[in-house]
Parts: structure tokens; sequence; C-alpha cells
């Protein structure tokens, strides 16, 4: 049987076709929210990035009687004594054979996954804007306290709190401007990726600061003024309507039409509109993961999403592997192994408005499977297979398509999910891209030591072509109104009440 339209989110779609789907309150939204994703990301690499830096230690030449500062490489006549390492934390390579840099990776990543499945919850719960910001100054709070942790456990502990807030921010942050686009803006606005360009302020703090401690510092105090914008920013007006606070959903509709445009639509019949298309369909509870497996059509979404997410993310992290040094200069390559990205994902952007979501996921993950696959041609000439650049080339294109479809990916899943489950839906499946990038680390430093990397350049191009494959179950969301209501089990609520109520005044 056919699902019935969406009336809330067809009322509210055309109030975006008159006052406009990107106006002045869409951009003000949007720029605020990616200056904190584009904070946070820092925060979330910082760790990645300080197990690349070169160990910088502190020698005294007996000769001269002085101290000099020099990196591992560096040489110091007669030297008596090797002082600490200046840099980094000193256990960080005192006792990098009992793995505690590893350790501290599995548990800050453990951090990140609790913070976005509960921060997906309450978001859902509570409003997207409290958890926003909440977590965003706890993040912030927290990674500057970092500094100040020496030893192994408490720069673990450190590290498992800020990500776990940065978890529970990452979700709601981006749902929370998704929902105020219009149908021809969404695609844009997750393609930008401005978030990404954090990576770049990452790597100049790191040539500025040169020491673990300041860089920790100077991102978490640049971060915590920001919270500041908690006061110019909406709540969700999808999220108020949805749990039936219709005045505060009405005052932040006037608001956005009266920047947006001089042309006032109907906001009173809008909402009125709106106000019968929730009662009638749904009441006001506390939704939890459950709902998401409510109907065949989320079912098929979470399930094929998640799927093609993680094993995206698998062979993601896998190829970035082979292209980790582009210019063998860590600063550079910390921001340039991500923004290459970025232009291929403009194009895919462009097509999708042609050809649609899904066929646009498997365009790209079919091209990027068989580039990869055409490593078989390098087994043909035996010159070629030892040639580091052609290889780095495959993998740098495969790369660039792999990351299209997860973009494309994380956007399907912003737009299928209703209002009232949307942020633990897109949790879930970004959850299932923390997990890809977790196993591909893994494979990277354990299991290709045990292939040859034609055999696994096939193995990734075998994947990419079955994620293809399997998007084209998803359905199609492009130019389609973002879903809101969740529908109670009996569809005409209203109906059967009145039908209860009626039986139970016969019994009196």
């Amino acid at each position: 049987m056919k699902e019935k339209e969406d009336a809330c989110a067809k009322a509210f779609e055309s109030v975006l076709d008159e006052v406009g789907h990107f106006g002045y309150f869409q951009k003000r939204l949007f720029f605020l929210t990616s200056c904190l994703q584009i904070l946070a990301t820092p925060v979330i690499l910082y760790f990645g990035l300080l197990t690349e830096l070169p160990v910088i230690y502190s020698y005294k030449c007996s000769d001269t009687n002085t101290t000099y500062s020099e990196e591992i490489t560096g040489t110091c006549v007669n030297i008596s004594v090797a002082g600490p390492i200046k840099n980094l934390p000193q256990w960080m390579y005192t006792n990098q054979t009992s793995g505690d840099v590893n350790v501290v990776f599995y548990v800050q990543t453990t951090g990140l996954v609790l913070g976005t499945i509960i921060g997906g919850f309450v978001a859902d719960l509570l409003g997207r804007k409290h958890i926003l910001f909440l977590s965003y100054a706890i993040m912030m709070i927290s990674h500057a306290l970092v500094a100040a942790c020496s030893d192994f456990v408490c720069f673990g502990t450190g590290r498992f709190v800020t990500n776990f807030f940065a978890g529970s921010f990452i979700v709601p942050s981006t749902v929370l401007y998704m929902e105020y686009l219009g149908r021809n803006w969404r695609d844009i606005c997750i393609c930008t990726c401005l978030w990404w360009f954090g990576t770049i302020i990452l790597s100049i703090g790191a040539v500025i600061t040169h020491d673990w401690r300041y860089l920790a510092v100077i991102f978490g105090v640049l971060g915590v003024p920001m919270s500041g914008f908690y006061f110019l920013f909406p709540e969700s007006f999808r999220w108020y309507c949805c749990r039936q606070k219709f005045n505060e959903a009405e005052h932040i509709l006037r608001e956005m039409t009266s920047c947006n445009s001089h042309k006032k639509p109907d906001v009173t019949s809008v909402c009125d509109n709106i106000t019968m298309a929730v009662i009638n369909t749904m009441r006001v509870r506390t939704y939890t993961y459950l709902d998401i497996f409510k109907t065949k059509r989320l079912i098929t979404s979470i399930t094929i999403l998640s799927f093609a997410s993680c094993i995206s993310c698998i062979v993601y992290r896998c190829l970035m592997e082979r292209v980790w040094d582009l210019t063998n200069n860590i600063y550079i390559d910390n921001s340039l192994r991500y923004i290459v990205d970025l232009p291929i994902i403009f194009s895919a952007m462009v097509i999708s408005k042609c050809i649609g979501r899904r066929w646009c996921i498997f365009l790209y993950a079919m091209s990027s499977g068989f580039a990869m696959m055409c490593v078989i041609v390098l087994t043909v000439v035996d010159g070629l297979l030892k040639d580091e650049e052609i290889i780095t080339g495959i993998a740098l294109f495969g790369k660039l398509g792999v990351a299209s479809t997860i973009i494309f990916l994380f956007l399907v899943a912003l737009e299928v999910f209703p209002t009232t489950i949307r942020c633990m839906g897109t949790a879930l499946v970004f959850t299932s891209c923390i997990c890809g990038l977790t196993v591909g680390r893994y494979i990277c430093t354990v299991l290709n030591q045990s292939f040859h990397y034609t055999s696994t350049f096939i193995g990734y191009g075998t994947f990419m072509c079955f994620v293809g494959f399997i998007s084209l179950l998803l359905p199609e969301t492009y130019n389609q109104p973002l879903p809101d209501i969740v529908k109670s089990r009996h569809r005409i609520i209203a109906s059967q009440d009145l039908t209860r109520i009626a039986h139970d005044w016969n019994k009196m």
C-alpha cells in the first residue's frame, strides 16, 4: 500500500518555495554551523596528528655545558645526557612497545561512538540546539584540559571525554541546518564540506606551536567563545512541530519569513495545516532506536546505508594509507589528503541533480571500483608493478570516488529519516562510518602485510562495486521534501479516540 503523503513536510516546503530555499536566515545558520564544525575538526583529529609529528629531544652537551633542542635526527658533540621529549607526551615514545598509542586510539574511538549514539537519541528527545551547544562547550573545555594530562591514563581519559562530546555534537549540528534548507540546497551545503578546512587550521597550529600542550590549549580557548552562538541559533522548526510545540514553531517561522523575504506568506494558515497533520497522525512520545525499524522503507534504508557506509569507509581508510605522504611534509599532507577530495565531490553534486542520489552513488562507487581493479593491468607489465607513482595514482583516483560515495550516503541518511528519528538514524550511519574507519586502520597495519597490494586493490574494487549495486535499492530522496512524521500504529488517531470514548460512554 502506498504511504500517505506527509502533509506537514509539504506545508513547510511550500513556505520555502515562497520565501526562498537559501535565504538570509539559512545562510546565517549555515555559516555559524560551519564555523563550529571547522573548529571541532582539529579537536577530533588532534591525536592523529600527534602520532605523526617529529620528536624533539633536549640534548645536553658536556663540552659546552649547554642544552640544545634538536629533532630526532639531530646530533650533538659529546652527548652526556639526553633530556626528555619536548614537544610530545613522554609516554607516546617511551612506552611505544606496550601499545599505549593504540590503546588511546581505541579509547577515543569508543568515546566517539558512544557520544554519537547517545547524542542522537537525546537530540531527538530534547532538541537539536541544546545538545549541540552543551556538547560543543564541554568538548572544547575538556580538550583544553588535556594539556594538563602528562601521563597515559589521564590523557586517555581526557580524549575519551572530548570525543564523547564531539560525537554528540556532530550529528545535531548537521541535522539542525539541514532541516531549514530547501530541497535544491541540501546537497550543495553538505558537499561543500567546509569542516574539512579545519585540517588546515590544525596544521597551521602545529607549525606555530611545535608543542602538544600549546596545540590543545589554543584550540580549546578559541572554541569556547563560539558557544555564544547559542543565542543566534534557532531550534529546529520541524522538531517543534513534531513535539507539538506549535507556538514556538510559529514564532520561528515568522522570524524566517521576515528575514528572507518582504513577501509574507499566510503563516497562520500554514501553521494550522501543519498542526492538523501532526495531531491527526502521531502522538507525542519518546522515540527510540527501535522506531527506525518500524516500516519496511526505514528498515531497508538503515540496513543498506549502514552496510554501505561501513564498507566504503574501510576502503577509504585503506586507500588513504597509500596516499598518506603526497608531499613528504607532515603539515601539508595532514590537510591535502582530505582537501584533494573536494573537486570530485563538487562534480558529484552537479551530476546528482541530473540523475538523482541513487544513481550518483552507483556511478561513483562503480567508477572507483573499476579504477582499483585496473591494477590487474600492472601484473602484465613487470616494470609497472614497482612503479610507486602509478600505484599512488590509482589509489588516489579510487579514493576520490569512494569519498563522493560516502558523502552522498550520509546525505541520503539525512534526507530519508523523519524528523522525529532523524538524529538517531543519522547517528547509526555515522557510527557505521567510524567503525569502518577503525577496521580499515586495522587492515592497513596488520592484514596488508600478509597480502600483495594487487590482491587488496582487487578486493577494494569488488567491495565498491557491491556498494554501488545495493545503493540502487535505496529510496530516491532527490527533490523530495524532508519527511517529518512517523505515523503511529493507528493512522487516524482522532477517529479511534472518538470510537474509544463512545465505547466507554455506552458502558456507563
